[in-house]
Formats: C-alpha cells, sequence, structure tokens
C-alpha cells in the first residue's frame, strides 16, 4: 500500500488561512515502489550492513552483529 504524504499551504490572508493537500511535497520523480537513483547508495549500504551484521553473529560476535543491524535501520529509517 503506497503511502499517502500531507502538506500544509499557508495562504497570503491576513487570518493566515491553512489548506492542507494530499499528496502535495511529492518528488516530482516519484514511481511508486520503485527505487531511485538517490536511494541507489543507501539501498547497497544497507544491504552491506546486513551482510556484516550476518558474518558477526556467524562469528559469535554479538556486539558487532547489533551495531551493523543498527546502522542498517538507521540508514533504511532515514532514506525511506
Amino acid at each position: 500500500m503506497p503511502s499517502v504524504r500531507w502538506a500544509v499551504e499557508v495562504g497570503g490572508s491576513p487570518r493566515g488561512s491553512v489548506q492542507v493537500v494530499p499528496g502535495a511535497g511529492r518528488a516530482p520523480d516519484y514511481r511508486g515502489d520503485r527505487v531511485t537513483r538517490a536511494q541507489l547508495f543507501p539501498v547497497v549500504l544497507i544491504a552491506l550492513d546486513v551482510a556484516a551484521a550476518v558474518v558477526y553473529a556467524v562469528d559469535a560476535d554479538a556486539g558487532r552483529a547489533v551495531y551493523w543491524f543498527a546502522a542498517a535501520v538507521l540508514t533504511f529509517v532515514v532514506t525511506f
């Protein structure tokens, strides 16, 4: 299910009328669920972070595994 973005537009009247517009503020090259060029590097970085987490988990180094998994989650949250 695609997410719905909302934006608030403030009018120029003295009272400061506010209008909520669905879909406003969306990037002009928005293509639904496809990865854009701007998101390509973060996706590769997330994959490398998860791979590092798996390697450290197999090596029984829980601290570093959690670190790299948290790095992947943080990159995902910031990017998407």
